[in-house]
């Protein structure tokens, strides 16, 4: 039995020889998958006759891949072939710039890629194709579509000022500034301001296995700033990459703290000291009393979980309030 366009072998039927009916399995043999009917010559007793519907398959819209859940890491140069796609999985199948050849996703990443175009989609049943998400992967790209802190940072002319960056060994750590001549980052985490006014953005990933952080900063070098403090103490007990910085927020006042690139991720935030901040569930702080407080950033996406953490000094104008923790970095 061979089926019409759009339908599939029947799961039963009707056979005659001659007026007798025949039996299932008594009278005549039938293999459900190949449709090969089988009659035995001595049942054969007249003509044949099958009676049978074949059933109506319907064809399977499949879902495009969603990009946004995808992490993109591309290649560090235009010419090398380290970059690599996170949260794909076995069901899953990807062709590079174009190709016909499908290749199959083992784990949850693609590895070993160059710049150019990836398609991505759920690996194709028979003739049934599903939707391509395609991916342009860029060696230039600066800020990575994961999680990330964002902030506004002012800075005086010639300063400097250091995120501390933990937990770094083992660590690919990528830095890009939108402005080099206003403002540059190294890959210890010092944004250094330049001789003259100015806008720029800097941006620092770390990527450690299936851990990645990312701080953006959008840094306005102004003529008026004495000093720009940054965390000389601070220590934790987690163990994976991440990204400490120092916030001053006056007595009484509110200050949110801004997550990028969170659709798909889990958000919650904690304060060390109730007593000197409380911080509701959007991430807005409000300074309740001077001294300082600890903000824990968790972020849990893909499966993964990373933190962030902000030292909160609260303080009156006037009022001198412990800084010890605290260093101002000399240009030389």
């Amino acid at each position: 039995l061979i089926p019409d366009a759009n339908y599939g072998l029947p799961t039963s039927f009707n056979v005659k020889a001659g007026e007798i009916v025949l039996q299932p399995g008594v009278d005549y043999g039938y293999n459900g998958v190949t449709g090969v009917l089988t009659i035995p010559a001595e049942r054969i007793v007249g003509d044949i006759v099958v009676e049978a519907a074949g059933v109506i398959v319907k064809k399977q819209e499949q879902k495009k891949p969603d990009v946004k859940k995808l992490t993109v890491i591309p290649p560090k140069y235009e010419n090398s072939f380290d970059g690599k796609v996170i949260g794909v999985n076995a069901n899953m199948e990807y062709s590079i710039d174009g190709g016909k050849t499908w290749i199959p996703c083992k784990g949850d990443q693609i590895t070993g890629l160059g710049t150019g175009k990836l398609g991505i989609r759920f690996s194709a049943t028979g003739e049934n194709n599903s939707p391509i998400a395609n991916i342009e992967i860029d060696s230039a790209t600066m800020e990575y579509y994961i999680p990330t802190i964002s902030m506004s940072k002012l800075m005086g002319k010639n300063k400097k000022f250091q995120l501390k960056i933990m937990n770094m060994k083992g660590a690919a750590i990528h830095v890009a500034s939108s402005n080099p001549s206003i403002v540059t980052i190294n890959r210890k985490g010092v944004i250094t301001s330049k001789k003259k006014t100015g806008k720029a953005k800097v941006v620092v990933t770390i990527i450690k296995g299936k851990h990645i952080v990312q701080y953006a900063a959008h840094v306005k070098v102004v003529n008026n700033v004495k000093k720009n403090y940054s965390l000389s103490k601070f220590k934790t007990s987690y163990k994976e990459p991440a990204i400490a910085l120092y916030k001053k927020v006056n007595k009484g006042k509110k200050w949110k703290i801004k997550l990028t690139h969170t659709k798909n991720a889990k958000i919650s935030f904690r304060s060390s000291n109730t007593n000197v901040a409380v911080i509701s569930k959007d991430g807005t702080v409000k300074g309740k009393r001077s001294g300082n407080t600890r903000i824990t950033i968790t972020v849990a996406n893909g499966g993964v979980v990373d933190q962030y953490y902000v030292v909160l000094r609260v303080f009156k104008k006037g009022e001198k309030t412990d800084v010890s923790y605290l260093k101002e970095i000399k240009k030389k």
